[in-house]
């Protein structure tokens, strides 16, 4: 009894820094996670019966405002789409609206967009301007952007206070996240929406939605990263970017080791809330790559469908052309001015510019003679009032007093004046995300003279047609080198007018196009994975179907992923990448190009099917690592059964969903896909052709390989299409 009493506790002993282990890492987490849901799920459900009645009200006003509204569907110009029905609510997260700046550009057009789009949706725009009413909102918006009032509404914030800088003189990263969370909370308590979209990158607002309302979809623009690995980079002098921007040479010293460990650990909360965004805009590619750094392995790893994207901001192009002329003509009436319009703040980086034009003045070439500096910004506060008093000292230092004109709270009318004469459009920012100043340069016909980095360089000044449509520089002297060769040119105005040329890629007509083809993976009701691994799918299946074939694959993509979003399970089962490159390959078997690989004498199309999608993984970068995590098998599978039900409904939830979807092409609405939405994808893929190109295919199919059609579905079919065609077929 005494060695099995030793025995035990000797076991006993042995197996409790194990069970702690397995408690610690395995247990604690998922108990955590269960527990976080649980109580997101009980709060979300909370808001939502709270915030019902001001949802009623809002759709009641809206339909009280729309009979008393003039603006009508002309206005409004038509809807484009069949789901133009959607008549849910898109919420706006802007607490600071009424600001005036490039963001709130962005909102209004957005909001202009998405009314043209879905007129029926009602528009909530949650900010915190309570000494502004709806009817002053919309008048002072100084974008002559029109909307339409009758289905916008505006619901005031009282916790707006808990995002200022101000309120977090400590910490402010990380405090004004956290207060972005109370003013989230608070906006959804005023109303939950059915689709949240944050335009002024509050991540964590982002975050707390899905943790509120997984269902609900969200989306986000970002204008900036709220802390990126430049950042980071720029309290090391070791870095290449260890120099630039407000922060260098702030992480030396014990202040600096806790600075950059706190940045490091902000990043990373940073990036956990926003991956958890359905859409994701950047406002730039530069933004775009750090989003994507900093979001993207978390994004993946929760397999959010829709790849980040690009959406330039809206530019008042078409104005700035049709109010400042680039010809010959007015060639003869611009001066040697050089134009820099920016803000008086730190990271506009005035003092470079007026160093680089002291170095240009000082050169004594012919094309610095006469040549004068022209800066032109607002002067928000004391702040930039004290930058500006500043920046006349340097002037004075650098002897160039003469030289440079100072024109502070130019109305805009003043300042077309000065496009119209300038010769140079100037940037010194480093890493500016994306450059609204440096468009409306080139709109006017100036040539641009930027900072080699961020927006400027990656989006905005790009050569057209291998020609250059302006110069980049970094140091004092090669922004004097730029001013000398755009002064120098042999043909100014054919540089001008390839830079108003590409300018136009930034137009408030390009921004809807590309806003909405976001959006739209949100509200028409079908949430579309888009990654690139389904985009070569989908080209791969164009590729290798008549055009029948590739909209019923399509047609039945759209059908499985409406299943998959109408049932809790299958959405929480179902990896929708692995359902669309299933579904849009699995006609390969059907490919009717003369000895096509993907066709076997002796195997039903479905299994020529199934074989050409692993062919194609396999050779794929992404989808080789299918073969690793059982997806490749999972694809096989699916296509290889997609006309066997009564196989299919025994297998994996994937393999069930795609055989569905297929089959809804033939049966109409069912699972859960109403008929609104069938209607949609038709006219999304119209079936023009259908029953003639699948006879034809059918035949087809029965004179290649007859002995694999016997006994099969497809018998009967092949015998009435033979007899529909007056074709001959073999026997089936």
């Amino acid at each position: 009894m005494e060695v099995r009493a030793l025995l035990f506790t000797a076991v006993a002993a042995a197996c409790t820094p194990f069970a702690a282990l397995v408690l610690w890492n395995y247990a604690l987490p998922l108990f955590l996670r269960i527990f976080s849901r649980t109580v997101g799920f009980v709060a979300g459900f909370y808001l939502r019966k709270k915030t019902e009645g001001r949802r009623a009200m809002v759709n009641q006003l809206t339909v009280t405002s729309e009979k008393d509204s003039q603006w009508g569907n002309a206005a409004a110009g038509e809807p484009d789409a069949s789901d133009s029905d959607w008549d849910g609510i898109i919420g706006f997260f802007h607490p600071f609206c009424n600001a005036g700046g490039g963001g709130e550009r962005v909102l209004w057009a957005a909001i202009r967009a998405s009314q043209r789009r879905w007129p029926k949706a009602k528009i909530v725009v949650y900010t915190g301007d309570h000494n502004v009413s709806k009817e002053k909102m919309l008048n002072r918006n100084s974008f002559s952007i029109d909307i339409h009032p009758p289905t916008i509404h505006f619901l005031y914030l009282s916790s707006r206070h808990w995002v200022l800088p101000s309120t977090w003189p400590h910490v402010t990263l990380l405090g004004q996240s956290l207060g972005s969370l109370v003013v989230g909370w608070e906006a959804f308590s005023l109303l939950v929406p059915d689709v949240f979209v944050d335009t002024m990158g509050y991540a964590f607002t982002l975050g707390l939605s899905k943790v509120l309302f997984p269902d609900m979809p969200t989306g986000a623009y970002v204008h900036y990263p709220t802390i990126s690995t430049d950042m980071l980079d720029s309290l090391d002098p070791t870095k290449p970017v260890g120099n630039q921007g407000v922060n260098a040479g702030k992480g030396v010293g014990l202040k600096g080791f806790l600075k950059r460990h706190y940045w490091r650990a902000f990043a990373a909360i940073y990036s956990w809330m926003g991956a958890s965004a359905d859409v994701v805009m950047t406002n730039s590619s530069w933004t775009q790559a750090h989003i994507k750094f900093l979001w993207g392995p978390r994004r993946q790893k929760r397999r959010r469908e829709h790849s980040i994207a690009v959406v330039h901001p809206p530019c008042a192009v078409s104005s700035i052309e049709k109010a400042v002329e680039v010809s010959e003509g007015s060639e003869q009436k611009r001066n040697k001015f050089l134009v820099y319009i920016a803000q008086f703040r730190p990271e506009k980086n005035h003092q470079l510019i007026l160093q680089a034009f002291a170095k240009f003045a000082k050169s004594g070439t012919p094309a610095a003679e006469g040549a004068m500096l022209v800066l032109l910004g607002s002067v928000r506060d004391d702040h930039d009032s004290r930058r500006v008093y500043q920046l006349r000292l340097l002037v004075n230092e650098l002897h160039i007093k003469d030289r440079v004109i100072f024109q502070l709270d130019a109305p805009w009318s003043e300042v077309l004046e000065w496009l119209r004469k300038a010769y140079v459009g100037v940037n010194g920012m480093w890493n500016e995300h994306f450059g609204i100043g440096v468009v409306e340069y080139m709109a006017a016909g100036l040539i641009p003279v930027v900072h080699n980095s961020g927006g400027p360089k990656l989006d905005i000044v790009t050569d057209v047609d291998g020609e250059p449509t302006g110069f980049h520089a970094t140091t004092a002297s090669e922004f004097a080198e730029g001013f000398e060769k755009a002064l120098s040119l042999p043909d100014p105005l054919a540089v001008r007018q390839r830079a108003r040329t590409s300018a136009r890629r930034f137009s408030e007509e390009e921004f809807a196009r590309k806003w909405l083809a976001q959006m739209e993976k949100l509200i028409a009701g079908i949430r579309v994975v888009d990654t690139p691994l389904v985009r070569d799918a989908e080209l791969y299946a164009r590729q290798h179907s008549t055009e029948v074939l590739y909209k019923h694959v399509m047609r039945s993509m759209l059908f499985g992923t409406l299943i998959i979003q109408h049932n809790e399970t299958l959405a929480s089962t179902v990896d929708p990448e692995t359902h669309a490159v299933a579904t849009l390959l699995h006609d390969l078997g059907l490919d009717r190009r003369p000895n096509s690989p993907f066709v076997s004498g002796d195997r039903r199309f479905e299994v020529d099917g199934a074989f050409a999608a692993r062919a194609f993984l396999e050779a794929h970068e992404e989808g080789r690592r299918w073969q690793d995590d059982g997806r490749m098998q999972l694809v096989w599978d699916s296509i290889a059964l997609h006309t066997e039900r009564s196989i299919a409904n025994y297998k994996e939830p994937a393999v069930q969903v795609v055989n569905k979807g297929i089959g809804l092409d033939f049966s109409g609405p069912g699972f859960g896909v109403t008929e609104v939405e069938y209607s949609a994808v038709v006219d999304r893929f119209p079936r023009d052709g259908m029953r003639d190109g699948f006879n034809d295919t059918i035949v087809w199919l029965c004179e290649t390989k007859p002995v694999t059609t016997y006994g099969e579905l497809f018998r009967e079919f092949c015998m009435l299409a033979s007899q529909s065609t007056k074709k001959r077929s073999a026997p089936c």
